[in-house]
């Protein structure tokens, strides 16, 4: 989006710093494989980068597509320091755990910026049917 605060949004398995700083995404994903549902995803980090200059308040939410059902949210303010005059580079990782899935499908995550949707970006669930004989 035009003049959008995000940098990125990535979707993955797991995402953590290293001591020294540096941002670590393992298993980056727009689909997702299931033998049954509903089940529960153990782990999905939905990591962010974003451009602020004052202190903002970010959502983070997975819905279902055709049903906009929200599944899942995380909500979170990300502060700047009250002498902070420059626009600042920050970083955050949402991590969702034990997230329901009733069924295959259509998904999207949606981030929030201050009350105003900045970024959808849509993943999906396949069924895996057993192989038969």
């Amino acid at each position: 989006m035009k003049n959008s605060p995000l940098n990125f949004v990535h979707l993955c398995e797991n995402a953590f710093l290293s001591q020294d700083g540096k941002l670590n995404l393992i298993g980056i994903f727009r689909t997702l494989r299931a033998a049954k549902f509903p089940l529960l995803h153990p782990r999905i980090a939905v990591v962010t980068n974003l451009k602020i200059k004052k202190t903002t308040q970010l959502k983070i939410q997975i819905l279902k597509t055709e049903a906009r059902e929200v599944i899942a949210k995380f909500n979170v303010t990300l502060n700047v320091p009250p002498n902070e005059k420059n626009e600042r580079e920050t970083g955050f990782i949402a991590d969702f755990a034990n997230t329901k899935f009733e069924k295959s499908g259509n998904y999207q995550v949606e981030i929030w910026v201050d009350e105003k949707l900045e970024r959808t970006v849509p993943f999906e669930f396949l069924e895996i049917k057993p192989m038969k004989k």
